[in-house]
């Protein structure tokens, strides 16, 4: 029997404008393994996350004032290797449904 595919991965950068968003997507694509799309998904996502993030809702928080593109880079490189699995979309979705 053949082997299964592997599943995809997907990392969501949240943040303020001009926060370095772009810059740390642009270090992802040049450095990690694979292929790894920049969708701008912000004016879709409207309808489905709550219009303000709970503070700490997600499964990595990086500081771009502190941090270069590259070490943000590197901290979701490590995260996603190292785990635990991530929950945030769970929790999220569950916090959506709560809304309806």
């Amino acid at each position: 029997m053949a082997d299964s595919p592997a599943l995809g991965q997907i990392v969501i950068l949240n943040g303020a404008p001009r926060s370095g968003k772009s810059s740390i997507a642009a270090v992802i694509q040049d450095t990690f393994d694979g292929p790894w799309m920049n969708l701008g998904v912000d004016a879709h996502m409207s309808g489905v996350m709550p219009r303000r993030h709970s503070p700490g809702i997600y499964d990595l928080e990086v500081d771009t004032s502190a941090m270069s593109p590259a070490q943000c880079a590197q901290a979701i490189r490590d995260r996603l290797a190292a785990g635990p699995p991530p929950t945030a979309a769970q929790r999220l979705a569950a916090m959506a449904e709560d809304h309806v």
